[in-house]
C-alpha cells in the first residue's frame, strides 16, 4: 500500500510539472501527454489531462469535475507558428458542443473567432482590433446575422 501511494504521489508530482513547464522544454523531452491529479484522503482525482503536439503546443485537453467524472474535451488545431486556429469543445460523450474558428494576421495576432453550434450553425463572430504598437483596443461581437452585440474598450498604463 505505502509503495503504490509512493509511486501515485510521484506520478502525481512529474504529471504537475509537466503543466507549468514550457513548450520548449515539454518538446525536447518529447512528452506526449500529462495529466494533473488532486490527492485528497488518499484518492486520485483526476483535474485534467493534456496532449501534446512535437513541438509542446497542447492539442487536446481533457477537464474533469470535482468527483473526477469527465466533463468536456478540447481539442486544437494550430498554424506553423502555433496559434490555435480551430477548436472543437465536446462534452462529456464526446458530442460536439461548439467549434471556433480564428484567423489571425501575419504577425500572430488574433483578428477574427467565428463561434458554430453543434449543428456547424454560425451562432457569433468576435473581431478584435489593435493599436499601432500591436496592443488590443478593441473587440467587437456580432451575432449571426452581423448585428453589433457587445463592445470591449482595451486600455493600458505605461
Amino acid at each position: 500500500m505505502n509503495k503504490c501511494l509512493s509511486t501515485l504521489l510521484l506520478f502525481f508530482v512529474l504529471a504537475h510539472s509537466c503543466f507549468s513547464q514550457s513548450k520548449t522544454t515539454l518538446a525536447k523531452n518529447k512528452v506526449k501527454g500529462a495529466t494533473e491529479m488532486e490527492i485528497k484522503n488518499n484518492i486520485s482525482i483526476a483535474q485534467t489531462k493534456e496532449f501534446y503536439d512535437a513541438n509542446g503546443e497542447i492539442i487536446e485537453e481533457h477537464k474533469f469535475d470535482k468527483i473526477g467524472k469527465l466533463k468536456s474535451i478540447h481539442k486544437y488545431t494550430r498554424n506553423k507558428i502555433g496559434d490555435i486556429t480551430e477548436e472543437n469543445s465536446y462534452d462529456s460523450k464526446s458530442k460536439l458542443k461548439e467549434r471556433r474558428v480564428v484567423k489571425h494576421n501575419d504577425a500572430g495576432q488574433k483578428l477574427e473567432e467565428s463561434f458554430y453550434n453543434s449543428k456547424n450553425v454560425l451562432t457569433k463572430v468576435a473581431k478584435y482590433f489593435y493599436d499601432a504598437k500591436g496592443l488590443k483596443i478593441e473587440k467587437k461581437t456580432f451575432d449571426a446575422k452581423g448585428n453589433l452585440k457587445k463592445v470591449n474598450k482595451y486600455t493600458y498604463q505605461f
